[in-house]
């Protein structure tokens, strides 16, 4: 069986999948692929994971925080920052990083001693100051 996570794209195509593939074959979070009646879900929508998100910093009242996200999540990061801007809340940094493997394969700044303790000083900053 082969897996793999579909684009935005790939996700309008879902239902010529369904019909030439096993319908678990498929990995997508887009509602897209929510309209094939025989797609089995292996993932939620990145919308569902972020409203949950959203919801459990309101209940703690965190009204202002920071993003960081490997590349590949970055479409989650994106939907968390649109649903924090539509619950009033700040997003004071959003960053991307390079899956840790890439960034030692590739020798990047990264993959150095310190780096994240550097990013969350930074992005500790950016979120506790006025």
């Amino acid at each position: 069986m082969r897996l793999k996570k579909c684009s935005e794209d790939e996700a309008s195509k879902v239902p010529t999948f369904a019909r030439t593939e096993p319908p678990d074959t498929q990995k997508c979070s887009e509602d897209e692929a929510s309209k094939v009646p025989t797609f089995a879900r292996t993932e939620p929508p990145d919308t569902q994971v972020t409203k949950s998100v959203i919801s459990l910093l309101l209940n703690y009242k965190w009204h202002k925080f920071s993003i960081i996200s490997e590349e590949v999540w970055q479409p989650v990061a994106d939907s968390l920052r649109t649903q924090a801007i539509k619950s009033n809340m700040t997003v004071s940094h959003l960053m991307s990083v390079l899956d840790r493997h890439k960034c030692c394969e590739g020798n990047h700044r990264c993959c150095q001693n310190g780096f994240w303790y550097e990013v969350i000083k930074e992005t500790r900053n950016r979120t506790r100051s006025t």
